[in-house]
């Protein structure tokens, strides 16, 4: 199977059972009185119909043909047919939900319908009118009932996952090794600044900034920034993130006492001055590090925690029965 092809089948199985948006939606209902006596899989006590593994796989099937046309179960991948590793692939990520849905069930965790109203009447807005809406549903093989259901248990998953990462912090011993290993790339700069909202006067102030007039006078008489008749232009220390991305890529490529060309952002031309270039203490540092390294290490025990449950779980695959 072409690479691209199979990447992007991964993707929308995938996004099936943990999705929010429309067109990735997940379902789970192994009670409906409709379904057969056939079962594919068995997690703990909990069974999965192959009714209902159908009913979702009919939903992915008419996306992966929108996308790729009906040829694409023609095709091969790991020396299988194509539509026997999409069902697989797919049940699998329905083992996945089943496990944490029972066990945020067991934590007592769920999911408002504020949350799941929310998300419909942001879908809906998408569409010009309620038929259009439902047309759309029916075009791919969905029910208003499904569409909930799923955006319910997406919710639930994603209300687990900062339930159990809400009160976690990036170990003091990871954030000071990564601080030892980049700390030379970790700095702060002080620097004074003039904003002109002008172009063409903008340009003539930065001429005699440049031929050595005073910086922060000019900043006093021309700059429209609230703050430079009582602060002259200067803005004190500052690192990355603190700033507009413009404003702060052109501070830090300057070196103390050089002076910047015109930088444009939403407030106007800014000519920056830097004063001066410091590397960041740890304790100064370790703010900023913490909010960079955090969403990765809630990302690896979220998947630690998973792969635990996981282990623990009894689970059956009647792959006879796909």
């Amino acid at each position: 199977m072409n690479k691209k092809i199979r990447t992007a089948f991964l993707l929308v199985f995938a996004m099936l059972t943990v999705s929010i948006i429309l067109s990735g939606c997940s379902s789970l209902n192994t009670d409906s009185p409709e379904s057969s006596e056939i079962i594919v899989a068995k997690i703990n006590e909990i069974e999965i119909k192959k009714d209902f593994l159908d009913e979702i796989f009919n939903i992915a099937k008419v996306q992966q043909e929108e996308i790729h046309g009906p040829e694409v179960w023609d095709q091969e991948v790991e020396g299988k047919k194509f539509i026997d590793y999409a069902k697989e692939t797919l049940l699998n990520n329905i083992i996945n939900e089943t496990i944490l849905l029972k066990n945020a069930a067991d934590l007592g965790i769920t999911a408002s319908e504020d949350q799941v109203n929310f998300q419909i009447l942001y879908m809906k807005s998408s569409f010009e009118t309620e038929e259009e809406y439902q047309d759309y549903l029916k075009s791919q093989n969905m029910t208003e009932e499904f569409v909930r259901n799923s955006i319910r248990k997406s919710y639930i998953i994603k209300n687990l996952s900062e339930e159990l990462t809400k009160s976690l912090r990036v170990p003091e011993e990871e954030l000071r090794t990564t601080y030892d290993a980049i700390k030379d790339s970790m700095y702060s700069v002080k620097a004074s600044h003039i904003l002109i909202e002008d172009y063409e006067e903008a340009k003539k102030i930065l001429e005699r900034a440049k031929a050595g007039e005073d910086f922060n006078k000019l900043a006093v008489e021309y700059s429209i920034d609230p703050s430079a008749k009582d602060n002259r232009g200067d803005l004190g220390y500052f690192s990355t993130g603190e700033m507009v991305p413009e404003f702060e890529i052109a501070a830090f490529e300057l070196e103390p006492g050089e002076i910047s060309n015109l930088v444009k952002t939403n407030y106007g031309y800014h000519i920056i001055k830097l004063e001066d270039k410091k590397v960041l203490t740890f304790e100064e540092a370790k703010p900023q590090l913490e909010q960079q390294m955090l969403p990765q290490y809630k990302s690896e025990y979220l998947s630690t925690y998973f792969e635990d449950l996981k282990a623990k779980t009894e689970i059956v695959i009647y792959e006879e029965n796909l």
